[in-house]
């Protein structure tokens, strides 16, 4: 109670001093142009179009007192709301009456108006037709935040609840002409799409289907999930052209807007801006770099919550193919491994630079490598706008200018505009090269818009908790995030597979309705921006040697575009060594087929070494951690066990040729005396024993019992074979 004297002093204090400064009827005119009444209605005039449909001067004397019942509570005393949905029309009338009564009694009407006022009915529309919403609602409201933004800026004004609002009613009664940066043809494709579309993942607990909102005057909206926000830029020149902030257009106004109200996590969308860009920018990677995408503890990461997982195989990759498969362990390991001591550090200041708002991220590894930090889709475009504009920011504009009702510029928001390099340019195209394989065959397919240059970049966060997806192209960078808005799971959502046909389908409409043709995004040769392509051995990254051409487990070289101070020493992590011809493995002394092969060496200090033992050998055949612990085992098929079954298969081979020799000199010479059933008995035991001798498989002991049999059959027959001169029959 005390505080609340102390204001009602403090008002009455601050009313004395208004009137000494300003006419009454200013005052009242300010206030009666800038009062709630209610359904978003801001004024007298705007409630007067929106409730009855008429100007002002239009108005009866109890619509003119309903107006000013109104301001006691406008929540209670909503007209559309008592009349068309709780039921309640005598609140609103009753509230009238009132106002009607004390107009009498103070003399501002008539006794016989009174009566007429009392018995006139009040016809409210039941659908908004004067202050209805306006058209582009999503758009339009972020412009007005924007202008508010930029003018506070310019007045040198702190940001504060009391300075917005000073300026939003500045807005509306200044009678201003703000002119906007939207393209309707952009802005109408993007509504038309997201309102319609009917592909929506459900979520993993239908329960979460269905959230509520207060609205600014008390009541609740329910609001359906997932939602959408999308947003899509110029990014030549900084200018947003399309914003939408919700799956269905805003029933009144000044509701979410997801597209810059709503900081949600964008997954692997990240990984370009905050990984790799930086990396390459930084630390003269290329596109062929290689990382290892090894499962097992990376140095840095908060190992207290689980290194980051990937599926197989495990490998040694490049960057061009982790960005292109979104791989998370292979990028963890650039961030926090290859990116240098303070790769986090490094990573925030180039995301600052982009435009983003570091306060509101999650500065670890896994907000970083793995986008667990929040991002809205306008701050996703203008940062992907970064990339496409060869590396350099636009801060973003939603309007050019504001005129006052004179004609003059106030405000010019394009000189206002910051601009500053965030990547060379040769990153920016490396960062584009890359981004285009994940379109054309990465996780990113479904947002290839047919006949033009795209690029992108997909995200899913863990548990499916929101998906995201920016695509590129030679006009417009446009990101969309689709999600639960209180970070509920979706079932089984990708950016790929949610987010990518969204942007297709509106992308294609855009770009087909302007008849833009087609053109890179990035027009410049790379050899112009300072690249350079290089071949480097696919296991270490570094300069190729002779070994790393003859790697034993077949990992091949890498060829690609790389920065040109790119300048690595050969190879020290490729040995040459004699391996198996047959297994690949070490070779023994019993190994009959050997060749010159280069085994791997990982230093013992460094993460790779700490894997797991059969996560390594899925990868190399023959390896060592340091120089003289050679882990891999030696052949295990060529061994002494092998050898002293060999020699006695090889003399049971020997043996069994001899045989098959004997068998086919007897036969020729016994040829007319032996029977057509006794050759094709001794022809199949032949041939029998041929396919055992030709199986490198069959055992000494299976050839011998073969031979055995062929040997003994055979005498048996040669000895019954009639005695040479006899003819059959005679004697």
């Amino acid at each position: 109670k005390l505080m609340s004297f102390k204001r009602k002093i403090q008002e009455a204090y601050l009313a004395i001093m208004l009137e000494q400064t300003y006419e009454k009827e200013l005052i009242l005119e300010a206030y009666l142009n800038d009062i709630n009444l209610a359904q978003s209605n801001y004024g007298v005039k705007a409630a007067a179009k929106d409730y009855f449909n008429k100007e002002l001067d239009e108005l009866t004397i109890r619509e003119c007192a309903m107006l000013a019942g109104i301001t006691q509570n406008p929540s209670k005393y909503d007209p559309r709301r008592n009349y068309y949905i709780r039921n309640m029309p005598e609140v609103t009338d009753t509230r009238t009456d009132v106002v009607l009564s004390r107009m009498r009694d103070n003399g501002f009407i008539s006794n016989e108006e009174y009566e007429a006022a009392l018995a006139e009915p009040l016809n409210i529309q039941e659908v908004s037709v004067g202050s209805g919403m306006y058209d582009m609602p999503y758009f339009v409201e972020y412009a007005i935040y924007d202008v508010i933004n930029k003018l506070l800026d310019a007045r040198g004004l702190e940001n504060t609840t009391a300075n917005r609002a000073k300026i939003d009613e500045e807005l509306r009664t200044g009678g201003y002409h703000i002119y906007l940066t939207v393209d309707p043809e952009v802005q109408k494709a993007m509504e038309e799409t997201i309102y319609s579309w009917n592909k929506y993942p459900s979520l993993m607990n239908s329960k979460d289907k269905v959230i509520k909102y207060m609205n600014a005057d008390g009541t609740y909206t329910e609001v359906v999930q997932p939602q959408i926000s999308a947003t899509t830029l110029d990014w030549s020149t900084g200018e947003l052209r399309g914003i939408v902030g919700g799956r269905t257009a805003p029933t009144g106004k000044k509701q979410m807007n997801r597209a810059y109200m709503s900081s949600q996590p964008i997954g692997s969308t990240m990984k370009p801006l905050g990984v790799y860009g930086p990396a390459i920018d930084n630390m003269n990677y290329g596109a062929g770099s290689i990382v290892w995408n090894v499962q097992g503890a990376i140095d840095g990461w908060d190992s207290a919550k689980g290194y980051p997982a990937s599926g197989k195989p495990y490998a040694p990759v490049t960057f061009r193919q982790s960005i292109q498969s979104s791989l998370n362990i292979s990028t963890a390991r650039v961030l926090m491994e290859m990116s240098g001591n303070n790769g986090i550090e490094v990573s925030l200041g180039y995301l600052e630079k982009m435009g983003v708002n570091t306060e509101k991220l999650n500065g670890t590894g896994a907000g970083i490598a793995l986008g667990t930090s929040g991002m809205t889709t306008i701050e996703m475009a203008v940062a992907f706008g970064s990339v496409a504009n060869k590396g350099e920011y636009i801060s973003p504009i939603s309007f050019t200018e504001i005129k006052d009702d004179n004609g003059n510029v106030i405000l010019d928001a394009r000189t206002s505009q910051e601009k500053h390099t965030v990547f060379k340019p040769g990153t920016a195209w490396l960062l584009i090269d890359m981004m285009k394989d994940v379109i054309s065959s990465g996780t990113g397919t479904s947002g290839r818009v047919s006949g033009y240059t795209t690029a992108g970049k997909t995200g899913t966060n863990d548990n499916y908790r929101g998906v995201t997806f920016c695509g590129i192209n030679a006009y417009y960078t446009s990101a969309i995030w689709v999600g639960h808005d209180n970070y509920k799971p979706l079932r089984y959502a990708y950016g790929g597979s949610t987010c990518a046909p969204i942007y297709k389908a509106y992308m294609t409409n855009i770009l087909k309705t302007k008849k833009l043709p087609n053109r890179d995004i990035i027009t410049d040769s790379p050899s112009s921006l300072g690249l350079k392509r290089y071949t480097v051995c696919g296991v270490s990254g570094m300069a190729v040697t002779d070994a790393c051409k003859h790697d034993a487990s077949e990992i091949k070289t890498v060829t690609d575009w790389f920065p040109k101070e790119f300048n690595p020493a050969p190879c020290t992590m490729h040995r040459m060594t004699t391996v198996c011809g047959e297994t690949g493995k070490v070779a023994t002394e019993f190994c009959p087929v050997k060749e010159e092969k280069a085994y791997v060496v990982i230093d013992p200090n460094t993460s790779l070494a700490k894997c797991k033992k059969e996560t390594l050998d899925e990868i190399f055949k023959v390896y060592s951690i340091g120089e003289d612990t050679m882990v891999s085992e030696p052949c295990d098929v060529h061994n002494e066990e092998w050898n002293n079954q060999n020699l006695s298969r090889t003399a049971a081979v020997n043996n069994a040729n001899s045989t098959i020799s004997w068998c086919r000199g007897q036969m020729n010479s016994l040829s007319d005396r032996l029977t057509d059933a006794q050759k094709s008995e001794l022809n199949q035991l032949m041939m029998g024993l041929e396919a055992l001798i030709a199986d490198a498989g069959s055992t000494a002991e299976a050839i011998n019992a073969a031979n055995n049999n062929l040997r003994n059959t055979a005498t048996g027959i040669f000895a019954s074979a009639p005695p040479a001169g006899l003819d059959d029959g005679n004697e």
